[in-house]
């Protein structure tokens, strides 16, 4: 166990050698310098980047939108339903949020979908009370 510890540990040592061999080549310093922020915690988007972003879970913009209407069609049709009913129904089919929070996503996804009137608000939320949606049938 302790051969296993100490493996692992010069491993460790050894890579961390070869990563400051690297960065003492100008070259790949300068490299590094360009493609990284000054704060280093991401990339710069690269000089062939596609206009069309797309986030780590691989979504691109406008996708949560026409997944949310998708949802909203065909699990609840004209019934009532509220921002939780909608990410419960989507969980249940397998979609990952790429948001920290998924209430304010899909929550704004459905404010978008009233404003292109494809979803009416039939109960306004208040306070603790979440405001209830309502599909409209063949938009």
């Amino acid at each position: 166990m302790a051969t296993d510890v100490a493996t692992k540990v010069a491993e460790q040592a050894r890579k961390w050698e070869r990563l400051n061999e690297l960065l003492r080549d100008p070259e790949i310093y300068n490299f590094l310098e360009r493609e990284f922020s000054r704060n280093g915690t991401s990339l710069a988007a690269p000089s062939h980047a596609p206009s069309t972003a797309v986030n780590s879970n691989g979504y691109k913009k406008g996708d949560l939108v026409k997944a949310v209407a998708k949802t909203c069609e065909e699990s609840f049709g004209s019934s009532q339903f509220t921002t939780y009913d909608v990410i419960k129904k989507m969980r249940a089919t397998g979609f990952v949020f790429a948001a920290k929070n998924p209430d304010v996503a899909a929550n704004g996804a459905l404010r978008r979908l009233v404003k292109k009137e494809k979803v009416k608000i039939v109960i306004p939320g208040t306070g603790r009370r979440a405001a209830q949606y309502r599909w409209i049938v063949g938009s």
